[in-house]
């Protein structure tokens, strides 16, 4: 019973990938695989690092008491596994005057945000002078005073 399996193609370049879909990095190298029938001391991994570096922290890690270590440095061997070289040297890094500009445009942004939440309501409202405001004022009074007596 024979399967084909469809053909795979990179999203890097595009171009057909290897089968299987996990092909050697700069750290590791493929190991070869055996038939399923036959064994081998290397047949349930399918890479090996090369880094001696690697090699020394997977041994760290299996004598390590505290599991939350051995977590951390299984998770921080799993994120240097995924930087990309390629990725990194396509990074835009802005220069200082760059940046500097970018910070002003951001705080003048931000500036302009807390004075358009702080000035919501406070429209002008234009009133009588005051001048006009006392005489209504001592008008009420003396009418009061006569509705009182």
């Amino acid at each position: 019973m024979t399967s084909t399996n469809p053909a795979r193609f990179s999203t890097y370049s595009g171009a057909p990938s290897l089968q299987p879909s996990l092909a050697p990095t700069f750290t590791t190298t493929a190991s070869t695989t055996t038939a399923p029938g036959t064994s081998s001391s290397n047949s349930n991994r399918m890479y090996q690092t090369t880094d001696p570096a690697a090699q020394t922290s997977t041994s760290t890690l299996s004598t390590s008491t505290d599991p939350k270590a051995a977590d951390i440095k299984s998770w921080s061997g799993a994120l240097d596994r995924m930087t990309d070289a390629r990725l990194e040297k396509q990074r835009f890094v802005m220069n200082e005057h760059k940046s500097d500009e970018v910070a002003k445009l951001a705080l003048s942004a931000k500036v302009e945000r807390a004075l358009a939440r702080r000035m919501v309501g406070q429209d002008a409202v234009f009133s009588a002078s005051s001048a006009a405001a006392a005489a209504k004022t001592a008008a009420e009074k003396r009418s009061l005073q006569v509705e009182a007596r």
